[in-house]
């Protein structure tokens, strides 16, 4: 560019001293100007090209040549896009599967037979829908286990303590709330009828047996709790109120519960 605008500044000077000799040598000397900026320019935009690329004339990029301005700028949204590309490809390699999901409660979230407010120490070692966690309490006891409970038709809420001889699996000592065999069945429909505020003669009495295959077994007898409700005679749950005690002690133990009569 500086060798361009000395040789347009040396071509006015000259073509200023040609205008005072005459309009021939003026037109003569302006055409010589012309061609010696032309001349110059040509050699600046040699210099250029040199300085891009060597001595190579403008091309398109490959075979190791400079590439025109124009494919230097076409070219960059193609590299972003494909550097764009390549990031989500390696983005997407890396992505972790998602933390697997924990199999459904097998009761909802808040069912309708909870209590709130219950102590803890009402709950200890209980199968109940009071409240949750039955199933992780029956985890401490195995085969032969068994518990008396007490059961509303209903509201369809139930209570069991162990019973009798019951003992943790792992033989560490006595179960908390156990309750005696025989008449053990009162001592449950105390709590329950504390907890809820149901009427005490609206329950039945039941016991839930831990099988071999860790299923539960279902027996219908009580003297201290059926005999006093006055919707059926005897000390036998009714036969129609069976599956709902069997169903509540399946959902919410996640065992499997059958008659063992």
């Amino acid at each position: 560019m500086e060798e361009v605008q000395a040789a347009l500044t040396e071509g006015l000077q000259r073509i200023r001293t040609a205008v005072q000799s005459g309009t021939e040598a003026a037109s003569e000397e302006t055409g010589a100007v012309a061609g010696g900026i032309r001349s110059a320019a040509t050699n600046a935009e040699r210099a250029e090209k040199s300085a891009l690329g060597g001595n190579h004339e403008w091309s398109t990029p490959g075979s190791g040549q400079a590439a025109t301005p124009a494919a230097r700028f076409e070219s960059a949204p193609e590299s972003a896009e494909t550097a764009s590309s390549a990031t989500l490809s390696t983005a997407q390699s890396t992505v972790v599967d998602p933390v697997p999901s924990y199999p459904a409660a097998i009761y909802p979230a808040v069912p309708e037979t909870f209590v709130s407010g219950i102590p803890d120490y009402q709950l200890d070692d209980a199968l109940t829908n009071l409240s949750g966690g039955s199933a992780q309490r029956l985890s401490r006891f195995g085969p032969g286990a068994g518990f008396s409970g007490v059961y509303n038709p209903e509201t369809g809420q139930f209570l069991a303590y162990p019973s009798g001889n019951t003992r943790y699996h792992d033989g560490r000592g006595f179960p908390m709330n156990l309750v005696a065999r025989l008449g053990g069945h009162g001592e449950v429909n105390d709590t329950f009828t504390a907890i809820t505020g149901l009427p005490a003669r609206d329950s039945v009495g039941f016991v839930a047996v831990i099988r071999d295959d860790g299923g539960m077994g279902c027996r219908w007898s009580s003297s201290s709790v059926n005999n006093q409700n006055p919707s059926f005679a005897g000390r036998e749950v009714p036969e129609r109120l069976r599956p709902g005690i069997m169903d509540g002690l399946e959902q919410f133990t996640g065992r499997r519960v059958e008659s063992d009569t």
